[in-house]
């Protein structure tokens, strides 16, 4: 980490993913003008912004004493404009940054600028996981049914050059340990027989709603929205009265099956949870 403290401007340079991110939020976060390109970023003077400037300069200092063991002169900087950069120790490498969130059994990463071959780096990586990439939202889900493919999530978190990239994953661990109990917990055998009782018993409910017993939360959810959107009494109000009849009482049952079937999946969450 290098800091250079001129006339017009204070100009912090790192080699480090990692720490740069963490800079770069702060600023973002903190500072309104503030512009940014890949691998830099720049916050332009507001005298409105000194306080945060100020808390800004400690944490840049007892970052810099941190990783240099050499207290940087900040003198005035608060006045300055604000400069960061990414320099990659390997200056082919570009620096992207992933986010990995965990709902229900789906690892999602959020691919940000990286581009889509990055996508298909990850699939070849979780090779035999359930995959869905959405282009639109530049996304990939991927369903982990196993501690072995976490095990693989752990691995590739831990490294920070991937193909011609530079990576800073960014994650709540707290999420991913809880992503890995739930796994755990859905393998054992007092789970399998407790929850596929109860399903067996709530099997009406699930084919109401188009999905069979082994159906997750996520799944029972989607076909629950769609068919409810599908039956609802307001689409059919120019219809006979026989047909709105028959749509309003199909629409009753998807509404009954939903309701039962929500306690029963919070019951999976709370088993796995604890």
């Amino acid at each position: 980490m290098q800091i250079k403290n001129t006339l017009e401007s204070l100009s912090i340079s790192t080699d480090d993913a990692a720490i740069f991110g963490e800079i770069r939020e702060i600023m973002y976060k903190n500072f309104a003008s503030t512009l940014h390109s890949k691998g830099k970023v720049i916050s332009f003077y507001d005298k409105n912004e000194l306080v945060q400037r100020r808390y800004f300069l400690k944490f840049i200092r007892k970052i810099a004493i941190k990783h240099t063991g050499v207290e940087p002169k900040l003198n005035f900087a608060e006045h300055k404009t604000l400069k960061l950069s990414y320099k990659a120790q390997n200056s082919l490498s570009q620096l992207l940054f992933i986010d990995i969130d965990f709902i229900a059994q789906d690892v999602i990463f959020t691919l940000n600028s990286a581009p889509k071959i990055f996508a298909n780096y990850l699939k070849k990586v979780f090779k035999g996981s359930k995959a869905k990439y959405n282009e639109n939202t530049n996304t990939l889900s991927m369903r982990f049914s196993s501690q072995d493919e976490f095990d693989a999530l752990d691995e590739l978190i831990s490294k920070k050059e991937h193909i011609k990239f530079s990576i800073n994953f960014r994650y709540e661990n707290s999420k991913l340990q809880k992503a890995k109990s739930r796994v755990n917990s859905n393998k054992s055998g007092s789970f399998t027989r407790c929850f596929y009782a109860l399903a067996s018993i709530l099997e009406n409910e699930f084919k109401i709603l188009g999905c069979d017993i082994n159906s997750d939360f996520e799944s029972v959810r989607a076909a629950y929205l769609k068919m409810v959107k599908m039956y609802h009494p307001d689409r059919h109000m120019q219809k006979s009265e026989r047909i709105k009849s028959e749509y309003r009482e199909h629409f009753e049952k998807v509404q009954h099956a939903w309701e039962t079937l929500k306690p029963f999946f919070k019951k999976q969450e709370s088993f796995a949870s604890a």
